[in-house]
């Protein structure tokens, strides 16, 4: 299940996602932005947000299993 973010979601500050988030720095623009696409599983492991006319992020965090990426990512 996907549910919406905003700017100062706890995803954001998350230990998972702050160790990687030099390469995902984008994603807080992104999600600063109220007319783009922002998404994420209500367990805070994936989060997908895409601004009209630009490519999308996605960001799994690493403690997912392969099973469960697979699965989130369909």
């Amino acid at each position: 299940m996907f549910v919406d973010f905003g700017p100062d979601d706890r995803v954001l500050h998350s230990k998972a996602f702050l160790q990687e988030e030099v390469e995902y720095n984008l994603l807080h623009l992104i999600a600063g932005n109220p007319e783009s696409l922002r998404i994420k599983t209500a367990e805070d492991h994936l989060i997908f947000a895409q601004t009209e006319g630009h490519n999308p992020w996605l960001w799994i965090a690493p403690e997912v299993g392969a099973d469960q990426c697979r699965a989130m990512v369909r």
